[in-house]
């Protein structure tokens, strides 16, 4: 049986990680409490500017989630769900990260009717969209033409900045087209303005929806995060948290821990980069060797819509400084020529 001591404390010791592996159902159900109270605490918070818990009350929520999901219990997804609804991401991005953990361990179709109502509630209560909420929605594995309808929203939403979420982990043809058709759109923002995502706000936008159109999948997730774990120097307790989600016997618990030592001091897999550079091939035959290579070329188009060109203008004239004369420039550029973009290179070298 669980203790709810094994809870008290912030960092809980590996022994006690691990022994969570071993908790039975009367004991799993103890932990939902916690968090309904954490649920009913953020929702006080949110309605009368107060914040009720005590710092013990969200680290056992905290936890309690933890083991929740490694045994993927179901038995508190309403709690869970209004966790979701409440919390702050930006003030409780533990307690947000740990319930959505939660939820996409045990998401399925059965489910979806609590997930609706809490997305209609998060639709009231802040008036906008939840990018998780509809991602969930999506991997239940309903189709629901509202749903449908609100992701295409979204893909094409200018000021969204997580669209990736949203969208399904299962594949849904229509959803796959909306990705391409924003795809194309995009396009010639990442060909003819610098790939780089703190200069092009398009950049990052290109990787999240070319992944999903390639059905791109890194390999050992789990690797990489610790990699970056151990390149950022955060706290260990996460690899700790990734045993206990990830072992029932001493043996597993031996070997994963190997595998993650060898792992977090290794370098970048060679395979690792290959599939990166299959997913880019994939990208440009389909989308950016389409373009022609001179960016005039495409802007005086006819094929070129208004908003392309309105966007490719603003980013263009932010970078480079460059006036709105861009559209109606007939000057040639040489290809010997400095190159518009002010990179110091001649034109054939760089957006030539």
């Amino acid at each position: 049986m669980l203790t709810y001591n094994t809870f008290n404390r912030e960092k809980p010791d590996r022994e006690e990680y691990l022994s969570w592996a071993n908790a039975d159902e009367v004991s799993l159900k103890s932990l939902v409490p916690f968090i309904k109270n954490m649920a009913d605490g953020l929702e006080s918070w949110f309605s009368e500017a107060r914040y009720e818990l005590t710092e013990e009350d969200f680290w056992i929520s905290l936890h309690s989630l933890d083991v929740l999901t490694a045994h993927q219990y179901c038995g508190a997804i309403k709690d869970a769900l209004r966790l979701l609804v409440y919390a702050d991401p930006d003030e409780d991005e533990r307690i947000a990260d740990a319930t959505l953990n939660y939820l996409e361990a045990i998401v399925s179709e059965e489910h979806f009717s609590d997930i609706y109502e809490a997305w209609k509630l998060y639709r009231t209560l802040y008036d906008g969209e939840d990018e998780h909420l509809l991602g969930l929605l999506g991997n239940t594995g309903k189709t629901n033409p509202e749903i449908q309808r609100r992701v295409k929203e979204v893909i094409w939403d200018e000021e969204a900045s997580f669209k990736a979420l949203a969208l399904p982990d299962k594949g849904d043809p229509e959803i796959q087209k909306e990705v391409r058709r924003r795809l194309i759109e995009i396009a010639p923002l990442v060909k003819y303005l610098p790939q780089d995502r703190f200069e092009n706000p398009y950049f990052d936008e290109w990787i999240d929806m070319g992944e999903y159109w390639t059905s791109f999948e890194y390999p050992d997730e789990e690797i990489f995060h610790f990699q970056d774990i151990k390149k950022s120097k955060r706290n260990s307790d996460e690899r700790l948290s990734y045993l206990k989600n990830s072992v029932r016997t001493k043996k597993e618990e031996i070997e994963l821990s190997k595998k993650l030592d060898l792992a977090i001091n290794a370098p970048i897999d060679k395979k690792y980069k290959k599939q990166l550079e299959r997913r880019d091939e994939l990208l440009s035959n389909a989308f950016l060797d389409r373009l022609p290579s001179d960016f005039k070329v495409w802007f005086e188009s006819l094929g070129t819509s208004d908003s392309q060109r309105d966007k490719f203008t603003f980013i263009y004239n932010e970078l480079f400084q460059m006036d709105n004369s861009i559209k109606n420039s007939s000057k040639k550029i040489g290809r010997n020529d400095p190159c518009p973009c002010n990179s110091g290179k001649k034109y054939k070298k760089c957006c030539g």
